[in-house]
């Protein structure tokens, strides 16, 4: 009697089969989360910034500010020197952003200047490759949090 109650709560259940793997239920629906908005880990505090965009480590900080815009809406600045080439950044960016479920919008790269621009959730971030005057790469990643 055991078994056969077990096996009529089996015949019961609607199950989907996925890759060989049984799904009960209909199959989810993935969608990328909003990414974590917190302070930069180096000991600078920036709310609103992305965790998940790379920041060079031990580069010269030249701007950090969070401020609210007319809408509403949180923007974040992170700007520095780097160490490296505006190509090195432009391909670590363009190929860093993907994998963390960020969705590549827009991208001008000409001899001068790289920008990237991605969403992620209700995040959408300009990350801007360029030489300042002094010939030095500038990095300036912009993160605003959509309403």
């Amino acid at each position: 009697m055991g078994v056969a109650v077990i096996i009529i709560a089996l015949l019961s259940l609607k199950v989907n089969m996925k890759d060989n793997v049984a799904v009960l239920g209909p199959t989810p629906t993935i969608v990328a989360p909003a990414p974590v908005l917190q302070a930069v880990q180096n000991g600078l505090s920036l709310v609103g910034f992305p965790t998940d965009i790379a920041i060079e480590q031990g580069a010269t900080v030249t701007q950090n500010s969070s401020t609210k815009n007319s809408a509403g809406q949180v923007v974040a600045l992170y700007e520095f020197i780097s160490k490296q080439t505006i190509s090195d950044n432009f391909m670590l960016y363009k190929n860093s952003l993907p994998p963390n479920r960020w969705a590549i919008s827009i991208v001008t790269d000409s001899s001068t200047q790289k920008i990237i621009d991605a969403t992620k959730g209700n995040v959408q971030a300009k990350i801007k490759m360029s030489k300042n005057s002094s010939n030095q790469v500038i990095v300036s990643i912009q993160a605003t949090t959509i309403k």
